[in-house]
């Protein structure tokens, strides 16, 4: 499996109002906890993780799961609407960009 691209000894991510734990595995959001699956909280870390760059496709997949992008996997993608839909919910809207063909950005500053 891919490095983890977090700092070394980084625990939590802040954003705002958006929070993250990756050693309790939370996510505040305005203070109010933000439930997410594992593989969601697992993506958002990792966007979070490497803010203002974007990060291909092909490498998420790598790191998510280990496996190579084949070009017709769509559980990524599904993966960040439902992601991109609770942050939405919850007034953070527009976290998580999709740069075309190349990847995901996950925007660090307040949502314009």
């Amino acid at each position: 499996m891919a490095a983890d691209p977090a700092p070394a000894g980084c625990d939590v991510l802040r954003f705002g109002e958006l929070e993250c734990n990756r050693r309790s595995r939370q996510v505040l959001l305005a203070g109010a906890p933000l439930p997410l699956s594992t593989a969601e909280f697992d993506l958002l870390w990792l966007l979070a993780s490497r803010a203002g760059e974007v990060i291909g496709r092909e490498s998420l997949l790598e790191s998510l799961r280990d496996l190579g992008f084949d070009g017709e996997d769509r559980s990524l993608d599904a993966r960040v609407s439902r992601l991109r839909k609770k942050l939405d919910e919850r007034g953070d809207l527009d976290r998580i960009k999709t740069v075309r063909s190349q990847g995901y950005l996950f925007r660090p500053g307040d949502s314009a």
